[in-house]
């Protein structure tokens, strides 16, 4: 892996406190992760995407936003924004994807209304930043429902008993713990 791969360099990586986790190696990790998806009856095709995907949802984080100026003149427009054509994060994430680069920076840099007529606006900087975070969510969430609903399909193959992978995440968990501690406070109060 180069330098410019290392985990340090990514901000989606670093929202939060370090990446580091005492005694866990991020290869072995890695390796089991992969024949976890193996013994749920992934495709290798499968396999090798999930990696690439997550990897473009790391790029699309470090994309870079640049001034955008009114036509013809050198003053800024601050209704819009801009991505550099040479966006090194932005090639990645197209090559990765295989998706076309100009269709990426429309996503980004312009929202669309629709009314009686379709009305197309440019983002600035801070709108196109929640519109590419927006963008990461929904490509990681559509990436995990995929590899549930996989695994799950792949723990049903010839087998009486159904099985399946459930998952609750902290939020909803969090719900639940408060709801239980309502209902112990007002049955102790009773």
């Amino acid at each position: 892996s180069s330098s410019g791969d290392h985990q340090d360099c990514f901000y989606y990586l670093n929202c939060g406190r370090s990446p580091e986790i005492n005694k866990i190696s991020d290869g072995e990790q890695f390796k089991e992760t992969i024949q976890a998806m193996q013994v749920l009856s992934l495709d290798p095709r499968q396999i090798l995407d999930i990696p690439k995907i997550l990897g473009s949802i790391l790029h699309l984080g470090n994309i870079k936003y640049a001034n955008k100026y009114k036509k013809d003149k050198e003053e800024l427009d601050f209704e819009g924004c801009d991505i550099y054509l040479d966006d090194l994060h932005l090639r990645v994430m197209r090559e990765l994807l295989l998706v076309k680069a100009d269709e990426l920076r429309k996503r980004v840099l312009l929202r669309q209304i629709k009314s009686a007529h379709e009305l197309v606006l440019p983002n600035d900087k801070e709108t196109a930043v929640a519109e590419r975070d927006a963008l990461a969510k929904h490509i990681y969430a559509k990436l995990f429902q995929h590899i549930v609903t996989v695994a799950n399909k792949g723990l049903n193959n010839d087998r009486k008993q159904s099985l399946f992978i459930g998952v609750l995440d902290i939020y909803g968990l969090k719900l639940e713990q408060e709801k239980y501690l309502k209902e112990g406070r007002e049955m102790a109060a009773a």
